[in-house]
């Protein structure tokens, strides 16, 4: 399906909507960290990344469904491993089990010309569109930016240096080891 997206940097602190219940960690995240909550040091919120997706509307066809928009929020170790798509590090990532359900995901791939993301909710709702480079660069600045705002402001050639030496790296290994790739 076709689709638009939007991303944004927002403020977010506490765990995610399902997960605010007085014990602290709840089903959905599993007591996973998106990007952008509080810091534990401060107290103080921090910018998470926010990545929007609308089919088309089903009743008018010039229109987008926002109403029915797939929303997702990065987490600390997905940041990384979406970054280095955007910088050509890794050829794609997948992202699955968000949500309250676990039936959420994420997949971005990069296919030469430009970038396709594709998010799902369940097998019945998705959403694909397609970044050219000038998409592609407005939203690789946002993801850069919200990983160095999880990393204390980190020098940006020290973040690719982590990104090219360590983090890319890793999750190559990881994926030509065969494991599963539970996010």
């Amino acid at each position: 399906m076709i689709a638009l997206f939007r991303v944004s940097l927002v403020l977010r602190a506490g765990r995610c909507r399902p997960c605010r219940t007085a014990s602290g960690a709840g089903s959905c995240c599993r007591g996973r960290r998106a990007a952008g909550h509080a810091d534990e040091r401060t107290g103080e919120r921090q910018p998470a990344l926010k990545i929007e997706t609308a089919g088309k509307h089903p009743t008018q066809p010039t229109k987008y469904n926002w109403d029915d928009k797939i929303i997702s929020y990065p987490t600390e170790d997905e940041l990384p491993q979406l970054l280095c798509v955007f910088l050509g590090l890794l050829p794609s990532v997948e992202f699955r089990n968000h949500g309250p359900q676990h039936n959420k995901s994420m997949k971005i791939e990069n296919q030469g010309k430009h970038l396709y993301l594709t998010m799902a909710e369940g097998s019945e709702r998705k959403a694909a569109v397609q970044l050219d480079a000038g998409r592609s660069t407005r939203v690789a600045t946002l993801v850069a930016r919200a990983f160095q705002a999880v990393n204390d402001d980190i020098d940006w050639n020290a973040a690719r240096d982590i990104l090219t030496r360590l983090a890319a790296p890793m999750v190559t290994a990881r994926s030509e080891g065969g494991q599963s790739r539970r996010t």
